[in-house]
């Protein structure tokens, strides 16, 4: 049996607005309803994998991080930061996202950015928390 995802809440009142101002959102919305809650893991890995997958294809997300992930089991700060820059190139991050993997991966392996402590806190905290 196929269990039905939990529906994005959030989103309500936006695509209302959307559907009020457009017939063909107004047509779709009223088919489809809201779209399914997304949501990401809360680790490390998790942050890294939305990091890759910034400004790329589905697939070319998903084959970087498939190589990412097999170069560094358990995917953690510690086993990414033991990879060289050339290693990680080479896996398909650009020199930007290695420098904010990096950047990211010693924030937490120092104590700097505590995710479990951001739990429950407000979108603008953890946004600051994490720029």
């Amino acid at each position: 049996m196929n269990a039905v995802p939990p529906r994005d809440l959030s989103l309500r009142k936006p695509l209302a607005w959307l559907a009020e101002t457009d017939a063909d959102i107004a047509r779709a919305y009223e088919q489809v309803g809201l779209p399914p809650k997304r949501s990401h893991d809360p680790s490390f890995a998790g942050l890294l994998r939305i990091l890759v997958a910034q400004q790329i294809s589905v697939a070319a997300a998903r084959n970087i991080t498939a190589r990412l992930e097999a170069a560094a089991s358990p995917l953690t700060p510690e086993t990414f930061l033991a990879l060289g820059d050339a290693d990680v190139r080479a896996i398909g991050l650009s020199g930007q996202k290695v420098r904010y993997g990096r950047a990211l991966a010693n924030a937490i392996a120092d104590g700097a950015l505590d995710l479990a402590g951001l739990e429950g806190t407000d979108d603008e905290s953890a946004i600051a928390a994490l720029v």
